[in-house]
């Protein structure tokens, strides 16, 4: 089994190999009241299932920890590329396939300032493996939008969820735009968003 973290800036595809300079640790940075993120990454001859992911020791208060699996996502050109953030607990793995696994630390605005290390251990149907992320909090704490100075947005073409006639038909059903179903689904939209911005 070959297991390695990468940054979230580096391309990951199913198809990666692991190279002699990759490892198993890595530190990310952080602010208060934001997440970072990194992509823990699991390659082996045969096939086997990612059961759990947890950390294995003591976690700071204002600081929590989750984890994804980057489903693959096929266009006409027949290549698998990394786009969708599954929800799924486990993964079944094929042999001689990379699967990708987000690594998240949300950090609390109350949280201590300092650098933490999460030893992350990743249960599999072969067995359990270990990888090292440390944390480095710094001072600086993210405002909440409404009291920001500074705005940003996001500019998509999203047709599922701004379509012309007005409702939204695809995978959510038949829902009228600024209906109360429309606002959970654009609430549940910017969870997403949000979720993904250090990704």
């Amino acid at each position: 089994m070959h297991i390695w973290i990468r940054y979230n800036s580096e391309q990951v595809m199913t198809n990666t190999r692991y190279d002699k300079y990759d490892r198993r640790d890595i530190v990310l940075h952080s602010g208060r009241n934001m997440d970072t993120s990194c992509q823990l990454c699991m390659r082996n001859e045969d096939d086997f299932t990612v059961n759990d992911v947890v950390v294995n020791g003591f976690i700071p208060e204002g600081v929590s920890f989750d984890y994804n699996f980057c489903d693959t996502i096929t266009y006409n050109d027949a290549v698998p590329y990394p786009d969708i953030i599954s929800a799924s607990r486990e993964k079944k793995v094929l042999s001689h396939t990379t699967c990708i696994i987000i690594l998240s630390f949300h950090v609390d605005k109350n949280a201590e300032v300092g650098k933490f290390l999460f030893p992350v251990v990743v249960k599999t149907s072969t067995g359990d493996f270990s990888a090292e992320v440390s944390v480095n909090i710094h001072k600086a704490t993210i405002t909440e939008p409404a009291e920001s100075d500074i705005g940003h947005e996001y500019f998509f073409t999203a047709r599922a969820y701004f379509p012309i006639d007005g409702t939204v038909a695809k995978s959510h059903g038949t829902i009228l735009r600024y209906s109360d179903q429309w606002e959970d689904l654009m609430i549940n939209y910017a969870k997403a968003m949000k979720f993904l911005r250090a990704n």
